[in-house]
């Protein structure tokens, strides 16, 4: 769209401004000659700001100056409108940031009692003295490690030295034998098995004890199938005793939130009630991460994985830090923001 008429329609939304701003001087000036019907930059006309057009602006082509004009405000408009020097009343997305945020009258009330919550000094400069002085420590243990070798400073980049590993103690290879010696050997099955008998994992999952063997097994292969990030052929090649319809219809029951909730709720609650839980800690700290899971193309915040195609919902799943599931919380996947 040529420039000289998109500029004549945005003059129709009444932006508002910024005291003092070299844009809006250009927006007032542009809007002038317009309405004149100019086709040049007057010789004596003076422009703030757009130093980069600055050549063009001052050069005997006049008309070219209007259109270099033209072209420094539709950048200087979009950076004030992103930075909120300018905006519009009636708009969605650019409005005047007193009406966002805090206004003006308000915020010189009640600054005060914001800056003591915040623990910040009224004035920037004491804050950035503060900042200063903890830098210069940080670089004087830099320079400090340096002089000891621990670190080594190459190109500008700091390079830490590669770290060894800890010998490990005697004692500590005498316990970890006795406990996989008392462990033993076991199957994954045969876990599967005994935690789903413990916990009662597929009948929170079912809302029901499972009628067959056929049913408990696509529990577990569609479980597995979430778990290894797998699509429901790939994982039926190492399930022999399913098919990959079955396998899709057991990961098709997680797509449950309550029942999924309560399945890993029983769960977490037969976790709290190991005693090595409560050593690996208290529960109240956790960490979380988002997973993909495939689902069915009718849900309703279903969407295509950018980067397996297919459909699947984003899932933050929050690890306890005793080593529990305690919370997931779906996500809509979009494009641009792929999962990890």
């Amino acid at each position: 769209m040529p420039t000289r008429p998109l500029l004549t329609e945005l003059h129709k939304l009444d932006l508002k401004w910024e005291p003092a701003t070299p844009a809006a001087e250009s927006y007032a000036l542009l809007r002038e000659l317009y309405a004149k019907g100019g086709r040049a930059l007057p010789p004596d006309t003076t422009v703030h700001g757009a130093k980069g057009w600055r050549f063009i602006l001052e050069g005997e082509d006049r008309g070219r100056a209007l259109r270099g004009l033209e072209a420094a405000m539709l950048m200087g408009l979009k950076k004030a409108l992103r930075s909120g020097v300018a905006w519009n009343d009636h708009g969605v997305a650019f409005r005047n940031r007193d009406d966002l945020l805090i206004r003006r009258a308000r915020w010189k009330k009640e600054r005060r009692r914001h800056y003591a919550r915040l623990n910040l000094p009224l004035k920037p400069e004491e804050y950035l003295d503060r900042l200063c002085s903890v830098l210069e420590e940080k670089l004087r243990c830099v320079d400090e490690a340096v002089a000891r070798g621990e670190i080594t400073i190459e190109d500008g980049t700091i390079r830490l030295p590669r770290s060894k590993p800890e010998p490990v103690s005697a004692e500590t290879v005498r316990h970890r034998t006795a406990l996989f010696k008392e462990i033993g050997a076991i199957q994954l099955p045969d876990l599967i098995l005994e935690v789903d008998s413990l916990t009662g994992f597929s009948q929170a999952l079912l809302d029901r004890p499972a009628r067959s063997e056929q049913e408990l097994l696509k529990v577990y292969g569609g479980m597995l199938a979430h778990g290894t990030a797998m699509d429901a052929a790939a994982a039926a090649l190492q399930i022999p005793q399913l098919t990959a319809a079955q396998i899709l219809a057991g990961m098709q029951l997680f797509e449950d939130t309550g029942r999924v909730r309560a399945a890993a709720d029983a769960i977490a609650s037969f976790h709290r009630q190991i005693p090595v839980a409560a050593i690996w800690g208290d529960g109240s700290l956790a960490s979380s991460d988002m997973m993909s899971l495939d689902v069915s193309r009718k849900i309703w915040n279903a969407r295509l994985d950018p980067q397996r195609g297919v459909p699947s919902v984003g899932r933050y799943t929050h690890v306890s830090d005793f080593w529990s599931i305690i919370y997931d919380q779906p996500i809509v996947l979009r494009m641009c923001a792929g999962p990890r």
